[in-house]
Parts: structure tokens; sequence; C-alpha cells
């Protein structure tokens, strides 16, 4: 899955850009941490062999926690500490959730297709157009991570008594 991964990004990759490295790099490293037992996975886990994009948005969360706090549960011996820390871990895992989602999207696209017995464009359309589809479950995961970030926000300021959002980030 690695491979796909790789070429998935480094697609989206702006010219010049070490984003994509840098997700890829980032994976990399968590996957050698999962392969450890963790109080994730007690057994370990192979991060590239986890397709359920549930499972990332699982991760993608737990990351951000731990970003939060001191980015210590994804440690290891001999790898970067500011990987966990400064928001690496969860920037890739969101982008390999996503690409997990339109992996799965492709694909269930890809065998509606085979499915279809049409002879233009328009039959094709129609066709395709009548097959219901799933909400992608990393996209629904993290529509409800997103909601759940700014309700913590929100929380934050009402407790710091900051008169708003911007206040209460720049130490205003």
């Amino acid at each position: 899955m690695r491979s796909q991964y790789e070429t998935y990004i480094h697609g989206l990759n702006a010219p010049g850009s070490n984003k994509a490295s840098s997700y890829v790099r980032a994976l990399d490293l968590l996957a050698i941490i999962l392969q450890r037992p963790n109080p994730l996975y007690p057994s370990g886990a192979d991060l590239w062999q986890i397709r359920a994009p549930s499972e990332i948005a699982a991760l993608y969360e737990t990351a951000l926690r731990d970003q939060k706090r001191d980015g210590s549960m994804f440690l290891a011996d001999g790898l970067p500490r500011s990987y966990g820390a400064n928001g690496y871990y969860s920037a890739a895992l969101k982008s390999y959730g996503e690409f997990l989602a339109t992996r799965g999207y492709t694909q269930r696209l890809e065998d509606r297709w085979s499915q279809v017995q049409a002879t233009d464009g328009a039959e094709v359309a129609a066709a395709l157009e009548s097959l219901p589809f799933d909400e992608d479950e990393f996209s629904a995961e993290l529509a409800r991570l997103q909601a759940r970030a700014a309700e913590d926000i929100r929380r934050d300021v009402r407790s710091s008594g900051a008169s708003s959002p911007l206040s209460l980030i720049c130490g205003l």
C-alpha cells in the first residue's frame, strides 16, 4: 500500500514542495513505532496494511490528542521527537485516510462501471447516477473530528474568559 500512497501523494504535490516526501517519511516513522506493542495495538500493527479509513481516522484522532499533550505516545529511540509534537503524524495520517477513502470510492466506482451495460455517454451517466454510493467513512469520521475540534476551541475560549478565539490563539 505504501507505493500506491506514495504515487498518489506525489501526484498531488506542488512543484518544488517537499510535502509529499514529508508525509511518506512521517508515515514510515509511524509504521516503525506501530510495529512495537503500544496502547492502540498491544501486539503491534503494520500501518501500511491498514485498509479501513475509520481505523486511520482513529489513529489520526489519537495523534491529535497526543500532539496537544507532549507527543510522547509516538516516541521511539532513534526517531525524531518532532514528528509527534509538531503535527507531522496527524497531517500525514489525514492524507493517508483521504487516500484510502479515495481509493475505496474509486474501487466502488470501477465495480459499478463493470456492471453498466450502456452504448453511449448519456446511458453510462444515467446508469452510474442511478447507483447509490455510501458516504465515505473517512470523510464522515473527519467531519466528526473537525466538529469536535471546533467544540474544543469554543470550550477553551469560554473557560479562559478570552473575548474571542483570536485572542486565545494570539494570546491577546
